[in-house]
């Protein structure tokens, strides 16, 4: 399994993951724009769609970036105290499905998008799914975006 769709690329920082809530209370993970950017690309990656029972991007393994900055979002949302009980179990399990954006394309006063319609493809799509195919090692683990 390839490590990485593209070149270099800088490591997401814990401190740059915000994790706020939007008007219904649901997660949302807020971080900087190169960051979106790069995991947008990977999330249109040779998507695979299964119809009605949705789609998925290739998986990714352990040592790529893509894995490590998902496990660096998960390590915060599940550190967060404002995250639901219910959202950190589902996380712990490898699955987030709540929104994640850029800080730019986020409204913190109306806990909601600044511009949903012209931004919304700017953004990862799917859900964040880390698989671990051996639970406490991670050198076993994937990742991919799916829906």
């Amino acid at each position: 399994m390839p490590d990485s769709t593209a070149g270099p690329r800088r490591e997401l920082c814990a401190d740059e993951v915000t994790v706020t809530t939007d008007t219904g209370g649901r997660p949302v993970i807020l971080l900087p724009y190169d960051i979106i950017a790069a995991l947008n690309t990977s999330s249109r990656r040779d998507v695979k769609d299964y119809g009605i029972e949705g789609s998925e991007s290739r998986h990714y393994a352990a040592s790529s970036w893509e894995a490590r900055t998902i496990q660096t979002i998960f390590d915060a949302l599940t550190a967060c105290p404002d995250v639901e009980d219910s959202d950190k179990h589902s996380v712990r399990y490898g699955n987030f499905y709540g929104a994640v954006v850029a800080h730019r394309h986020w409204n913190q006063d109306t806990r909601w998008w600044a511009n949903y319609r012209r931004d919304r493809n700017e953004w990862p799509r799917g859900n964040l799914v880390m698989l671990h195919r051996y639970p406490g090692h991670r050198e076993h683990l994937t990742v991919y975006f799916g829906d």
